[in-house]
């Protein structure tokens, strides 16, 4: 027996059948190449899928920056509105106590002209009645002067106008007041009050 025969006596049963062509070949299928258009087609509809998943994510990213841009911009109004509040009433407070100093001058003798109306002894054992006409003839002029200037000088388009013209308009109609209720205090005064006799 020579070195081959041996070799085969001893070699494992499977190895013995593929040495004699006995064992099933691994791959029963040759394999074949497919058709060219059936993976361009394949190709094409992977590629179509890939590109409106692109543009749905796209198109959903769009619309979150779309909706928190709104967001913010709804907060920043609210925030402006707020401010332009909170302005706009502490203008019309300043205005308003700005409307009460100035025409602090015509109150008093507007209060003055009710006190002589009412009860003119008060006023009248301590003070003249012609101080009194001098004072209230020059505060009346002096208001229609003051109410007219200022109207003309200020500045029309500003946001203060219309409370300048409010305030010189209540100065000017409680002069009137004062003086009709001066003029109304002294007439009915009685001469004695008036006269010292």
């Amino acid at each position: 027996m020579n070195f081959e025969e041996s070799l085969q006596n001893e070699m494992p049963v499977s190895y013995s059948n593929m040495l004699s062509g006995k064992t099933l070949a691994p791959l029963n299928n040759v394999a074949k190449s497919g058709r060219f258009d059936a993976f361009e087609q394949a190709y094409d509809s992977y590629h179509k899928r890939l590109e409106s998943e692109r543009r749905n994510f796209n198109n959903s990213l769009s619309q979150i920056i779309g909706r928190r841009d709104a967001r913010v911009r709804e907060e920043n109004d609210a925030d402006r509105r707020r401010r332009e509040k909170a302005e706009h009433c502490r203008f019309v407070c300043i205005e308003w106590i700005k409307t009460l100093a100035f025409n602090i001058p015509t109150i008093f003798l507007f209060v003055v002209s009710l006190i002589l109306l009412s009860s003119p002894e008060t006023i009248l054992e301590h003070i003249h009645f012609g101080w009194i006409i001098g004072v209230y003839v020059t505060a009346f002029f002096l208001s229609m002067v003051v109410g007219g200037v200022v109207v003309g000088k200020s500045n029309h388009y500003g946001d203060s106008y219309e409370f300048v013209k409010q305030r010189c308009a209540i100065m000017i109609a409680v002069a009137f007041a004062f003086i009709v209720l001066m003029g109304l205090g002294l007439g009915l005064a009685p001469t004695s009050l008036l006269y010292g006799v």
